[in-house]
């Protein structure tokens, strides 16, 4: 598998299939989580925001792979 195939994580699910409770934004921990690559995919960044009072977390990861991110 090369760096740029994807990957289905499994028991991912899509911000639309959400429960409910995440949109009245009361419950802490409904996190929307992606991978940001940089130019000349030479950097990759992982970032994660909670829904519900907006907590931003930005790591460097080394790489994309699945294992990383997990």
């Amino acid at each position: 598998m090369s760096s740029g195939d994807k990957v289905k994580i499994k028991n991912c699910v899509g911000i639309k299939k959400w429960p409910d409770i995440a949109d009245e934004k009361t419950e802490f921990c409904h996190f929307g989580i992606d991978t940001v690559v940089g130019i000349w995919h030479k950097s990759f960044f992982l970032t994660m925001i909670d829904k519900a009072n907006k907590l931003c977390c930005i790591r460097r990861i080394p790489n994309k792979q699945v294992g990383t991110v997990l």
